[in-house]
């Protein structure tokens, strides 16, 4: 299984999950489009040498997963087709049907031991979880703030 895109077998699981008949939805674009985004938030995860780690933390926070009410907006509603049931998907959207899924996408990252004291290391590995594993992962959302992924940078996210 590949680990920088998502694969039509992969959306049509993903649909499925949803309640979604895959025979409605045009797949392969849907597929084309997650794999597009993910292409995009592994490239942006790769230009973080050198950054502290901090900034580092930030980055990846924003580029590091592809969140399911993401893909459902972004990837399959506007993938249609027109004769799509995208109407009332966005109804699910709108009412937060799909908030608490984990993400369809996670960088695969890991934390490195201190290098000084009081510093921490972190460094993203390129790669990604499958969707089957990134859905079944522990949620990394917060309590309070279900459309935030990652650390929490402020309070005024």
């Amino acid at each position: 299984m590949s680990t920088d895109h998502i694969n039509v077998d992969e959306v049509i699981v993903l649909l499925r999950r949803a309640g979604l008949i895959p025979d409605q939805w045009d797949v392969a674009t849907i597929a084309g489009k997650a794999s597009r985004w993910i292409a995009d938030n592994l490239l942006e995860l790769s230009e973080m040498a050198g950054w502290d780690a901090v900034d580092q933390a930030a980055h990846l926070a924003e580029f590091g997963s592809l969140a399911a009410v993401d893909f459902i907006e972004q990837c399959v509603i506007e993938s249609g087709p027109a004769a799509a049931p995208w109407r009332e998907l966005q109804a699910r959207v709108d009412a937060g049907d799909f908030d608490d899924w984990s993400p369809v996408w996670v960088a695969d990252r890991h934390v490195q031991g201190p290098v000084s004291p009081g510093a921490v290391r972190r460094d993203v590995q390129v790669g990604v979880y499958p969707p089957q594993v990134a859905m079944s992962l522990p949620s990394m959302l917060t309590a309070d703030d279900h459309h935030h992924v990652g650390p929490r940078m402020s309070s005024t996210d």
